[in-house]
């Protein structure tokens, strides 16, 4: 009946009128379309039935709407004339009801009764129109009475006068509330309705505060902060009043916001893509020469338009890929994928204009869509990473948004204005970033209603942000005072709760699936800052890895349980209770192992500053959380299997823990003589040899060192095994500690027995390193061929002599590796490397009481334990830099081609030789002859190749051979 309405000028708001006149419309609807016979199946009342309930339906009105008349004034005289406008048409309505139902059969009074009928419809909407002016009315007076209120507020002079006002000013607030929260459940128009929601909630958030901005204004008038503080309180909620009275007395259907429009650089992708779709519908036509002609003319124009749309698309997504947060991984692949997409073009362009007469006009169609959907398939790529690297930004700021406020707020409350204002200026540009971010996020979002509830809620964080910190300065102007300290805990209350909205509205425009791609990485990238800290043994550095490592696991998990409230349906109860499960391993015991294992180290390092700890303890609680975090979103994701088979980002998040380190400690540096151990060269020196590190590994000097390798067998462990009276006879922490060592000893072996060392000298290198540390292994348990603490400081020497010789070469293969990220590793491996070097040096110069005698004295136990412990730590390192420089060898030869020789040559070691017939002499007594290839395996020869002794031939009888 809206359309039947429309024509008479009058228009419903609410859905209560609206309810109101479907009875009387579905009655006056039977009437007019009364038969005496045939009459529609549903009908079973008849036409005298009805015109009575018509009758009734309209005095029922008329004395509804005198009532509510009498008690308002303002509207009396316009609801006493539609009552009577009510009453005289459905008197006329009656008569001419009556004349059409003794005569049903006259046109003409039907014609008549259906005009009346539209007349009384017309009469009681007016009616009901009129009497929803009373609510309007009512909400208008409310929120008059509430302005009062405020005002009153404002001129109060005394504490007792603003506490006296505002519980008045609250009661009404109450009632405002009340009739405000009717009418948004009431009103049609779902914008309007939101329009009251954000006015409702702006009441509620500037009512708590404006007692407290008040009483810290009437308290200190003088203070400049105080007063802008109340004034803006004021302001905003006489913003929100305005907003409430000008809402409900809209007419019409509202227009969208201003805001509510999808993002820029999202519509200018989808844009792009429909105008490369309608390439492939415009190919399909090229039937003939002639018309593949004019339609390659057509497409040569299209191609122009998308080079320039894509220009666009270039320039934002380049902004994006150099701003702060954005991973170079991820600027890499942006500016690839912006790459491929014109290349693509350029590929359609040469297609078209190509005059390959031998192609059919089917075969050429199919052509240029194989390249339309090429393009298609990279920009659907490139539209990923910007939205990753978007959610970079976020996933920075989101997860301690409250840090840099409670900085500011402490430093308020200690006296010191100077670091206020400081800490203030950080917590100004922390907003700043947060609101860049989300306008980011937004400008990938193509959904017009994420767009509009971010843009808002980063509004109201920009406008409210500065009264923080004039709370703040209040709070530094009068540290003892009990009213400025309230005032500043009810703004940052309402900053955080405004944070939270915002961070709300952020994870709703955001991809799941692309926020637990980037929170792997970023979680991933802070259990390697915190292996790196307990490597350098950086006490501040396990606290801040440690704590963003717990505050990035918390935010994936309210955001994964927030995502499940969406498949609340009892058919998806596996699925959340696995993805439960997930989460409450990760919460319950993966991070609070890592932060357990966080403290014990911390604990150690407080007690001893130079305590070692074992490593790949701890790197193995990181990767139980790194695991963690995958099985959640693995969980998360087996209901959607093409978001894990299609991640673009999957080689990042699968790489290992280990991490780009810091330099070694200053103090540990210092502790040894230049003498002793040579120290690496400066900044100015490396640079000056970097135009000579492109040469062959055999123009490099070793720095001293002569390769011992021809002298030293690398001692597989079937030929040391500790005798077991020994260990009986050594302490058990010393026991534990060999052990861990002889681990490491063998993937070291496992390593470099893989690789001929006639062309590798790293591969020497690192042999003659871990000879070298077993030897000063066995030496604190009294074996081994070192007899003397002298000979063991000489040893120490030779080690740090081997790892200058380690930089040499690893700098040469990091200046040639074209990928930075496995340059980094290379770095990574080889600070490391000399780092344990120089704790060796250290601890067996200056822990002199390292004796052949086991166990006699604590100290001596302790200093054995450092030095075995060092020694193992080492060798982690070396294995570790050993594989990353195959890896950056292999990068350097795959982008130099055939041009160049790399610095290292890695070859795998050729298989030992195994006869093929075995001599009579070799056989045992009473064996037949056989060959030795019938029992050796594929699987057992590859083994063999990979520096593995091979398992011993299964031995068969003459007639299993036969």
């Amino acid at each position: 009946m809206a359309e039947q309405r429309e024509p008479y000028g009058l228009y419903v708001r609410t859905k209560s009128v609206d309810n109101t006149l479907k009875p009387l419309i579905r009655h006056v609807n039977s009437l007019v379309n009364h038969r005496s016979k045939h009459r529609d199946a549903g009908l079973s009342k008849n036409a005298t039935i009805l015109l009575s309930d018509v009758e009734e339906a309209s005095n029922r009105f008329v004395s509804v709407g005198k009532t509510i008349a009498y008690e308002n004034d303002d509207v009396r005289e316009d609801l006493l004339s539609a009552c009577d406008d009510v009453e005289s048409s459905g008197s006329v309505m009656m008569r001419s009801s009556r004349s059409y139902l003794d005569d049903p059969c006259s046109k003409d009074k039907r014609d008549v009764m259906t005009g009346s009928a539209k007349e009384l419809l017309t009469a009681v909407t007016r009616l009901l129109v009129i009497a929803d002016i009373v609510d309007l009315n009512r909400v208008r007076r409310a929120a008059r009475q509430v302005e009062t209120r405020l005002q009153e507020i404002k001129q109060s002079a005394t504490q007792s006068d603003v506490v006296t006002t505002y519980r008045n000013f609250t009661d009404d607030m109450a009632n405002l509330s009340a009739v405000t929260g009717n009418r948004q459940q009431d009103i049609k128009d779902q914008r309007q309705a939101e329009k009251l929601a954000g006015a409702r909630a702006q009441l509620m958030k500037y009512g708590r505060i404006v007692l407290t901005s008040s009483k810290a204004y009437v308290r200190y008038p003088e203070v400049a902060s105080a007063k802008a503080n109340r004034d803006f309180v004021v302001a905003q909620l006489c913003s929100a009043l305005s907003s409430i009275s000008a809402t409900v007395a809209e007419e019409g259907a509202s227009k969208p916001h201003p805001l509510e429009k999808p993002g820029g650089l999202a519509s200018a992708i989808a844009q792009f893509k429909n105008i490369v779709n309608g390439i492939k519908e415009t190919a399909q036509g090229m039937a003939t020469k002639d018309a593949r002609l004019q339609q390659s003319e057509v497409v040569s124009q299209t191609i122009g338009v998308l080079n320039e749309k894509m220009d666009r698309i270039t320039q934002e997504s380049t902004t994006l890929a150099s701003a702060e947060s954005t991973r170079s991984f991820r600027s890499e692949k942006i500016h690839g994928e912006c790459l491929a997409v014109k290349e693509g073009l350029l590929g359609i362009s040469e297609a078209l204009q190509s005059q390959n007469h031998k192609l059919s006009a089917t075969e050429h169609a199919h052509k240029i869509s194989l390249l339309v959907d090429g393009v298609l398939q990279k920009t659907d790529n490139l539209h990923t990473q910007l939205r990753r690297a978007a959610v970079d930004h976020v996933s920075d700021l989101l997860y301690d948004v409250d840090v840099p406020l409670s900085v500011m707020s402490d430093a308020a409350k200690t006296m010191n204005r100077r670091e206020m204002e400081d800490h203030a200026r950080a917590f100004q540009d922390h907003c700043t970033r947060i609101e860049q971010a989300s306008s980011r996020v937004t400008a990938m979002s193509a959904r017009p209603d994420h767009v509009k509830m971010v843009k808002l809620a980063a509004g109201e964080l920009r406008l409210l942000y500065p009264e923080v910190i004039n709370a703040a300065r209040t709070v530094a102007v009068q540290p003892t005072s009990k009213i400025a300290r309230d005032n500043l805990e009810a703004f940052e209350e309402a900053w955080l709760r405004q944070a939270k909205l915002l961070t709300c509205a952020v994870d709703d425009a955001v991809d799941i699936d692309d926020f637990l791609a980037v929170s792997e990485i970023h979680i991933l990238e802070e259990l390697r800052q915190s292996v790196a800290a307990v490597q350098s043994a950086d006490p501040d550095g396990m606290e801040q890895a440690a704590s963003a490592v717990r505050g990035r696991v918390t935010r994936l998990c309210e955001v994964v349980l927030a995502e499940m409230q969406s498949y609340s349906d009892p058919k998806y109860s596996r699925y959340t209770g696995d993805i439960q499960q997930a989460v409450s391993d990760l919460q319950e015991s993966h991070v609070p192992h890592f932060t357990s294992c966080i403290d014990s180290v911390l604990d150690q390092l407080s007690e001893n500053a130079e305590a070692l700890v074992d490593e790949r303890e701890f790197q193995e609680v990181a990767t139980a959380v790194r695991d963690g975090v995958r099985q959640v979103r693995d969980v998360v994701q087996s209901i959607r299997a093409d978001a894990v088979a299609n991640d673009p980002d999957a080689e990042i998040a699968d790489e290992d823990l280990e991490p780009e380190l810091p330099p070694p400690p200053p103090h540990l540096l210092n502790e040894t003589e230049e003498s002793e151990v040579t120290v690496l060269e400066t900044e100015t020196e490396r640079e000056a040899e970097t135009v000579t590190r492109g040469h062959a590994a055999a123009e490099r000097p070793r720095r001293g060192y002569t390769s011992r390798q021809h002298s030293r067998a690398f001692i597989r462990e079937d030929e040391r095994e500790l005798d077991q009276g020994e260990l009986t006879r050594l302490p058990p922490e010393q026991i534990q500690e060999i052990q861990a060592l002889k681990k490491e000893k063998q993937q070291l072996e496992t390593e470099v027995e893989r690789w001929d060392d006639g062309t590798n000298d790293l591969i020497v290198l690192a042999k003659d390193m871990g000879m070298m540390l077993v030897e000063m292994s066995d030496f604190t348990r009294g074996a081994g061929p070192l007899k003397s603490t002298m000979e063991l400081i000489s040893t120490a020497k030779e080690i740090a002599e081997a790892a200058n010789a380690f930089d040499g070469l690893i700098h040469s293969v990091a200046d040639q590796c074209p990928d930075q990220m496995s340059k980094n590793d290379v770095l990574a491996g080889l600070q490391r490397i000399t780092f344990y070097s120089h704790q060796i040096s250290i601890t067996s110069k200056v822990k002199e009481d390292i004796t052949t005698i086991t166990g006699d004295s604590p100290q001596a136990l302790e200093n054995a334990i450092t030095l075995i412990t060092t020694a193992k730590n080492l060798m982690n390192a070396v294995v570790a830099t050993v594989k990353s420089s195959y890896v950056a060898s292999a990068k350097i030869s795959k982008a130099a081609g055939n041009n160049s020789t790399p610095v290292i040559q890695w070859h795998f070691k050729a298989p030992s030789k195994v006869p093929l017939v075995r001599l009579e002499s070799q056989r045992s007594m009473g064996q037949k002859s056989q060959l030795a290839y019938g029992t050796l395996a594929p699987l057992r020869a590859l083994e063999d190749f990979h520096g593995r002794p091979p398992p011993p031939p299964v031995q068969e009888s003459d007639e299993e051979m036969l």
